[in-house]
């Protein structure tokens, strides 16, 4: 079975690219077959949960503008990458 590792395991959805880069490296380190990007890399500018199904990279947060930078380093590591999609509908803005 390939080992996969999630970012959002180790802080949720509060990205900072430094934290990312240094997961990669830990997680080639462990051996892992995958390296996935969970939630907040979607989407456009808002909060990630009202943008599921926007399956386009969020510039404005997130990765900046540099999620190929970071399959290039997770693809240099020695890993695959992976992104994490939600499949239902958006949730609805609260009234």
């Amino acid at each position: 079975m390939p080992v996969i590792y999630n970012t959002w395991l180790a802080f949720f959805d509060r990205i900072e690219l430094d934290n990312v880069f240094a997961q990669i490296e830990e997680a080639a380190a462990l051996g892992c077959d995958y390296f996935t990007l969970d939630a907040g890399w979607f989407g456009d500018g808002t909060l990630w949960e009202y943008n599921i199904g926007n399956w386009t990279e969020n510039i404005e947060g997130a990765y900046l503008g540099r999620m190929r930078e970071v399959s290039d380093r997770v693809h240099a590591a020695g890993m695959k990458y992976g992104l994490w999609l939600k499949a239902n509908a958006p949730l609805q803005a609260h009234r």
